[in-house]
């Protein structure tokens, strides 16, 4: 008879509803249910080149930010994220991502660009940035999704992406 048995729990998780059967389980004590939590990543950098008049080179840099889950962003603040959006309510159910660049390869990353943004259940954002980047330089770029920590992930170890551009393998032109 106890193999005909079965529980039906129903969760709503910030307007999900998630229906679960499930045969019972000896209960645990001290133990929690595990919540599904995104996980947001940084899925490619990307570059687009073009002269610049004054010298240098216009460097566009694309980059694709995914939730990797079925559960929006927002469904998982962590305290960071619910004093941020508290202290600011435009940003509210928002996290920020960021782009930094450095002198190849031994510069300080400097801020190029943030963005405050929501991903839902397996969307991808792409994003771009604009530097321009003199006569043979190199810079390395780095990328980081949820740069404030304001999201509780499954996995916190795949938020960042670096890249570098021009790639090593390409040598750059000599000055005239």
């Amino acid at each position: 008879m106890n193999h005909l048995k079965r529980i039906v729990s129903v969760v709503f998780l910030s307007g999900l509803l998630a229906v679960s059967l499930a045969s019972p389980a000896p209960a645990q004590r001290g133990t929690a249910p595990l919540l599904a939590r995104p996980d947001l990543q940084v899925e490619k950098i990307e570059f687009s080149t073009a002269p610049n008049p004054g010298g240098g080179t216009r460097l566009t840099i694309f980059y694709t930010l995914y939730n990797d889950s079925n559960i929006p962003s927002r469904n998982t603040p962590t305290a960071a994220g619910k004093a941020g959006w508290k202290a600011t309510p435009a940003a509210n159910l928002l996290f920020m991502s960021s782009i930094e660049y450095r002198d190849y390869s031994n510069g300080t990353y400097q801020p190029l660009s943030d963005l405050g943004l929501e991903l839902g259940p397996h969307e991808r954002q792409k994003c771009n940035a604009l530097l321009l980047v003199p006569a043979l330089g190199r810079r390395q770029f780095r990328v980081r999704v949820d740069s404030k920590n304001w999201i509780d992930e499954s996995n916190e170890n795949n938020n960042e992406k670096t890249a570098i551009w021009p790639p090593l393998g390409v040598v750059l032109p000599k000055q005239k």
